[in-house]
C-alpha cells in the first residue's frame, strides 16, 4: 500500500488541552505534501466551522485552531485534516477540557494532576510507552 508522492502528512498534530473557561484554547497542527495541504478541523466527528462563532473561533495561518473565551460546549474531541489533490490524512484525536476556575481542592487537583495526564499523552503518541516486565 503505497502513498502517493505528495500525500498529505501530519507533523504535529493536536494533543490534549485543559483550559478555564473564557480562557483561549490553542490546538496546534501542522502538515505537510506536495502541493502544501489545506488544513481543516473536526470537533467530535463534525467539521469546525470558525464562520459560525462570531469570531471566537479562529482557524490562523499556521493551521491552528485558536478557541477564544472558551465555554463548555468547546469541549471535546479534535482532529486536524490536511488535504490536497494527493489524498486526505487525519491527525490521531485530541481531547480539549473546559473547566470551571474553582478554589480549594478542585484547583490543587488541576494544578498537580492535570499535568500528569498531558506527559501521558505525549508518551502515548510519542510510542513511548513502557512495557511491564513480569517478575518471575
Amino acid at each position: 500500500d503505497l502513498l502517493p508522492f505528495g500525500f498529505p502528512s501530519i507533523d504535529m498534530g493536536p494533543q490534549l488541552k485543559v483550559v478555564e473557561r473564557t480562557k483561549t484554547a490553542t490546538m496546534l497542527c501542522a502538515a505537510s505534501g506536495i502541493p502544501d495541504p489545506e488544513i481543516s478541523w473536526f470537533k467530535d466527528f463534525l467539521p469546525v466551522d470558525p464562520s459560525l462563532s462570531q469570531g471566537r473561533i479562529k482557524q490562523l495561518r499556521s493551521g491552528a485552531l485558536q478557541i477564544e473565551n472558551s465555554e463548555e460546549t468547546d469541549q471535546g474531541k479534535y482532529e486536524c485534516v490536511a488535504t490536497n489533490s494527493q489524498g486526505v490524512r487525519y491527525s490521531s484525536p485530541a481531547n480539549l477540557y473546559v473547566r470551571e476556575l474553582r478554589e480549594g481542592w478542585c484547583a490543587l487537583f488541576f494544578a498537580f494532576v492535570t499535568p500528569l495526564f498531558q506527559k501521558a499523552s505525549l508518551n502515548e503518541t510519542a510510542g513511548t510507552k513502557k512495557k511491564r516486565r513480569k517478575k518471575k
